[in-house]
């Protein structure tokens, strides 16, 4: 059998009274701190949740206002491209339309020139007929005669290719 002696015993209500000492006084203090402690982290992790969330949020944000930003960006490139390509056609019109009124003008040129040319020509082979005329025939030719002639010659020179 058991051998109980007093020593035992002695130590079996210390041990109760120490149990039933750290009950009334420590457990409910130690509990409440080990309660504190997880009410702590629990707020903590419900705080870091919410952080985290917040700064999902500001990196969607980010994120949409860049995307935004490239999306203008391109488009400003696009309208600067398309008002280039606008500017460039309508120099290549315009310089088109004064090259071909400078042609234009120096055909006209080149036609009033080759005019008064032709008529500066009719002029000498009409004086140079009269004097032909005159030295053929040996007499000077009178006012009418002289009409005649010139406009004779004047025919010819006319039929003639140039």
């Amino acid at each position: 059998m058991i051998n109980l002696d007093m020593t035992l015993l002695i130590q079996i209500f210390n041990f109760l009274i120490a149990v039933w000492v750290i009950k009334r006084f420590a457990y409910k203090p130690i509990m409440k701190a080990i309660d504190d402690r997880q009410k702590q982290i629990k707020d903590s992790m419900e705080n870091a949740e919410k952080a985290r969330l917040e700064i999902e949020t500001m990196r969607n944000d980010y994120q949409k206002q860049l995307n935004d930003a490239r999306k203008d960006a391109g488009d400003i490139v696009e309208k600067a491209r398309k008002s280039a390509e606008e500017t460039r056609n309508e120099i290549m019109a315009k310089s088109k339309e004064d090259a071909s009124r400078i042609i234009r003008q120096a055909q006209e040129e080149i036609s009033r020139e080759k005019d008064l040319a032709l008529v500066e020509i009719k002029d000498q082979v009409a004086e140079l007929s009269v004097l032909v005329a005159g030295k053929i025939i040996g007499r000077t030719l009178d006012a009418q005669a002289q009409a005649d002639l010139i406009d004779d010659s004047i025919k010819e020179v006319g039929n003639m290719p140039c």
